[in-house]
């Protein structure tokens, strides 16, 4: 830039008289020089590219798992005509819990938009619950549940690599109720069976079907592998069963499950 200025200079040496045309040219010269540049503000700072952001974890597609726990169902028993628990009280009735452990497979299909995360999911389980309640002597009730599942929706919001859901749908499970006269296994009166009197108890088993509802958190440990944990609640309604022998006295039998698991789960 000094050369050029120098050269410039020269130049407008050799025309005589034009002393202007030498103030324009070196306040030109000036003007692009680098120091003048920085100090009127013309130089262009130099900004970095944007980082590029992380990829959210995808959460779609389908997938398959394992999962256990504890469950602990609820039964009420209520005498329709009144000849027992407690006797000529329509109406009575005697209620019991128990508790086991529980084991079983998952398998669903996760669509996604955005952070929300929602599809179908079935679940098949086996659980042992046998439980027995007896008072005043002879006055019981008994529950036994064998299989269930359960086909559900499920909703939830994932961040990033965790997701927080709700499940609603529809539950099965294979459960036997007795409720009535109890005289014990082996020395049931009257033709009963499974503890109870033939006349005065009523004993059925059958499929049920009610409704479930649960909530639950997913950690994703890997591309591949996720954890859980779960609680789902399941109602299965009133069922009615008669006597052994005569199938009258009904007795009517509501029963609940409370479920909390945990699980892990392999998306393909």
């Amino acid at each position: 830039m000094v050369i050029l200025e120098r050269l410039v200079i020269e130049s407008c040496r050799t025309e005589q008289g034009k002393p202007m045309k030498l103030r324009i040219i070196a306040a030109a010269i000036a003007l692009l020089s680098p120091a003048a540049a920085s100090a009127s503000g013309l130089t262009q700072a130099i900004v970095p590219p944007s980082p590029v952001a992380a990829t959210s974890y995808d959460w779609s597609g389908f997938y398959v798992g394992l999962f256990g726990g504890a469950a602990e169902n609820k039964t009420k028993s209520t005498d329709i005509t009144g000849e027992e628990f407690g006797g000529s009280t329509p109406g009575a009735a005697l209620s019991l819990s128990g508790k086991d452990a529980i084991w079983g497979l998952t398998s669903g299909y996760n669509f996604q938009s955005g952070a929300w995360v929602y599809g179908p999911e079935i679940e098949l389980g086996s659980l042992s619950i046998d439980k027995t309640f007896v008072i005043n002597g002879d006055d019981g009730v008994r529950t036994k549940y064998s299989n269930f599942g359960a086909l559900t929706g499920r909703l939830g919001y994932s961040m990033d690599r965790t997701l927080i859901y709700a499940k609603g749908g529809l539950a099965i499970a294979r459960i036997k109720n007795g409720g009535g006269e109890y005289d014990g296994i082996g020395s049931e009166d009257s033709g009963g069976g499974w503890g109870f009197d033939g006349n005065e108890a009523g004993v059925g088993s059958s499929l049920r079907q009610g409704w479930a509802l649960g909530v639950g958190i997913e950690h994703a440990i890997s591309q591949k592998f996720s954890v859980k944990a779960e609680y789902l609640y399941s109602d299965f309604g009133n069922k009615t069963y008669g006597t052994f022998v005569s199938g009258f006295q009904p007795f009517k039998f509501h029963d609940r499950l409370h479920m909390l698991k945990i699980g892990v789960n392999y998306r393909f």
